[in-house]
């Protein structure tokens, strides 16, 4: 239960660091300019290559591979529910009113692709992960 209020905490948390952050705010490459994968039952779905915020690109892979297998988890969430939304820095991919993860243009620049491209890839790379779970 505490490890619960404390993922939770966490999440708010970011949610609030995204939301407060304008779009330039993603970080360059981190220092090592190594990928971080999003993994899903040991299977890639795609990498980050930088951080958002205060949080460094290893940061943010860990918290949006723990969004996405809490999502895959949880049985009264279809994966067919989990959606794009436009907001004001980018695209979220939605489950119900949790953020998995945020797209921005300099995500999208930084992958040489649209950002609503990088955005449909991305929701359907998640939503076939949650299906298999």
């Amino acid at each position: 239960m505490l490890q619960k209020s404390r993922n939770s905490a966490l999440v708010l948390l970011v949610i609030l660091l995204i939301f407060n952050q304008p779009a330039y705010a993603i970080s360059e490459l981190d220092s090592d300019g190594s990928p971080y994968p999003i993994t899903v039952d040991g299977k890639v779905l795609f990498e980050i290559y930088s951080g958002v915020g205060s949080l460094s690109a290893r940061e943010r892979a860990a918290l949006i591979t723990s969004r996405i297998i809490q999502t895959a988890k949880n049985p009264s969430i279809p994966h067919e529910s989990v959606r794009l939304k436009p907001v004001d820095n980018g695209i979220a991919i939605m489950a119900g009113k949790q953020i998995l993860i945020l797209i921005t243009e300099n995500e999208a620049d930084e992958e040489k692709s649209l950002l609503s491209y990088l955005a449909i890839e991305r929701l359907r790379k998640i939503q076939k992960a949650i299906s298999a779970y």
